[in-house]
């Protein structure tokens, strides 16, 4: 724990930063934030059967797959890993966004979200890799956290975890959105991350109402939907 560390500023940064900027994380969520910092510096541990099953179950929510499958191979390539051990994708934010995607696919409230990103990373024509997205998003996430911009969050609820977690999923979906509708292809990635990036951490608040608004839409949505093929039977 003796590397984490938020942003440090000195001179008239640090002034600007405490006329202007967030305010301070409530002391009772320092403790919690210094875990989330934490997770990000702990590497996957190929002996440690929680990191394992975390792994096996993203894949298995992803692709539907029966059965675990092998530990190394091309097959880690179909959910977007890099090569054949995702280990290696992600020495750079470690176990926090290994448990990043395993939120977005285990829960139900972004049982949507997570189909309709993964949907469009297999598309023919505007894929791109779904782990490695996702770690470039817990990314954002991590210097939002390190930057303090999401302190007055955090502070509303209470929960350091709630909000990187929700923050990165808002997130992806504003990089979703952002993909589908102005029709991104794998050569726009590096422009896209950083706008999406400058966007967020600027409006964090925005992040979470978005991602809000999109699960109530989407659940309203597959609800009428599942309505309408029950009267049709």
């Amino acid at each position: 724990m003796s590397n984490i560390s938020v942003s440090h500023r000195r001179g008239i940064k640090l002034l600007l930063h405490w006329l202007l900027g967030p305010p301070r994380l409530k002391l009772p969520l320092v403790p919690e934030r210094d875990f989330v910092l934490a997770l990000a510096q702990c590497p996957f541990d190929n002996d440690d059967m929680v990191h394992l099953e975390a792994l096996q179950t993203i894949y298995r929510k992803l692709t539907n797959a029966m059965y675990d499958c092998p530990r190394y191979g091309n097959h880690w390539e179909n959910i977007g890993f890099q090569g054949t051990d995702p280990a290696t994708d992600l020495r750079g934010v470690g176990l926090l966004g290994l448990l990043q995607l395993l939120f977005l696919t285990i829960g139900l409230e972004n049982v949507e979200l997570v189909n309709d990103i993964y949907k469009l990373s297999r598309d023919s024509f505007q894929n791109f890799p779904f782990a490695v997205m996702s770690l470039n998003i817990t990314k954002i996430s991590l210097e939002a956290l390190r930057e303090e911009t999401l302190n007055k969050c955090c502070n509303g609820r209470e929960s350091v975890i709630d909000v990187v977690n929700e923050f990165y999923a808002g997130t992806f979906l504003l990089l979703y959105l952002s993909w589908k509708n102005q029709i991104m292809t794998i050569k726009d990635s590096g422009f896209v991350i950083k706008d999406i990036s400058l966007l967020a951490k600027r409006r964090p608040h925005y992040v979470l109402h978005i991602l809000r608004d999109y699960q109530q839409e989407r659940r309203s949505s597959s609800t009428s939907e599942a309505f309408t093929n029950l009267t049709t039977v």
